[in-house]
């Protein structure tokens, strides 16, 4: 146990010297400290042979630790899983530990983690990957109700997005899962009883592949009460692996329903599921209007109407063909608009 003095009490060299002979360190007593205070297995020697090792899971181990350290290290009074745990952040991060197992079961977590990563085949530490995106999914569910206690700041201190497999934008592990890449901008139109094929594309921007099984729906904050469309369930066939890109294509299908209205815009929210309907990833916003079938011309009328106006010199048969076109092939506001241009 590692001796905690008042700052107003600075600690002498012979009062070091005596409290380091009591805890055993430097000799044989100490050989079997679980890592507390700088004379454990953990420490000097020991942590320069396995940093690579402890550094490179990021979630069951850090520098030198044997699993989560919170804030005071790992055995001291604030962090790791002591009794000094607290309430707030870490009584919920050791509340998800606990569910893993308990101190024990993270330990053996990570040391089967190391072995595969140092000695397994690609395949062996595929599939600790995977355990690591099971585990983080888990997290997300049980950190989704957390509420920073008074004096904790969770954008300055807890930034999940970097702590938890984010990026520096504080893009949580879950919206890294599928950012958006493209999809349709500005305001689709469509009738009742149509449909419409977009594509969209995301980036996995994580190391973990997607899990068989997927779909591309609507989000949870879509209103279903003025839904224009019918209900979206477009199953994820491809592999998607981590760090590439997926295309897909989508079916807006207008209820036939649904009343034309030139004035009013929908704005459809999709999001991808996983396997068991966990949502994931950036939700997916596309605006959409309905509106009435437009007027079919017979080209021929077309024609005729745009040599006459260009016989009466008001304009070249291009520009006459234009105007008959966007003015649904009305004489007078052809005329107008031709008018209107010089």
């Amino acid at each position: 146990m590692i001796a905690f003095l008042p700052e107003d009490a600075p600690e002498t060299k012979d009062e070091k010297a005596q409290r380091r002979a009591k805890s055993g360190c430097g000799t044989d007593k100490g050989a079997d400290k679980r890592g507390c205070g700088p004379c454990g297995p953990n420490n000097n020697g020991q942590r320069q042979e396995t940093a690579g090792e402890n550094n490179s899971h990021p979630f069951f181990g850090g520098r030198g630790g044997g699993g989560w350290r919170g804030r005071g290290g790992g055995c001291g009074k604030g962090g790791g899983f002591g009794p000094g745990m607290g309430r707030g952040f870490m009584g919920m991060m050791k509340g998800f530990m606990e569910k893993l197992g308990g101190p024990e079961k993270m330990h053996e977590m990570k040391q089967e983690w190391m072995k595969t990563m140092k000695e397994g085949t690609e395949e062996e530490k595929a599939g600790q990957w995977k355990k690591m995106g099971e585990h983080m999914e888990k997290l997300g569910e049980h950190m989704k109700d957390f509420k920073p206690e008074e004096g904790e700041d969770w954008n300055t201190n807890f930034k999940c997005g970097n702590m938890f497999g984010g990026d520096k934008d504080g893009n949580t592990w879950n919206q890294l899962r599928a950012k958006i890449v493209s999809k349709p901008e500005g305001v689709l139109e469509a009738c009742p009883g149509t449909s419409l094929i977009e594509e969209i594309e995301v980036l996995n921007d994580t190391f973990w592949p997607w899990k068989q099984g997927c779909s591309l729906t609507l989000s949870e904050d879509q209103s279903m009460e003025d839904l224009p469309i019918e209900i979206i369930n477009v199953p994820i066939e491809q592999e998607v692996k981590g760090k590439t890109s997926m295309k897909i294509c989508v079916p807006l299908t207008i209820a036939p329903h649904i009343v034309a209205d030139d004035d009013k815009v929908y704005t459809i929210i999709l999001t991808f599921r996983g396997p068991k309907g966990q949502a994931f990833g950036e939700p997916i916003p596309i605006k959409i209007k309905v509106t009435l079938p437009k007027q079919q011309f017979d080209e021929l009328e077309i024609y005729k109407l745009a040599i006459k106006l260009h016989e009466m010199n008001l304009g070249s048969f291009e520009e006459c063909a234009k105007a008959v076109k966007d003015n649904g092939c009305d004489e007078t506001a052809s005329t107008k608009a031709l008018q209107r241009k010089d």
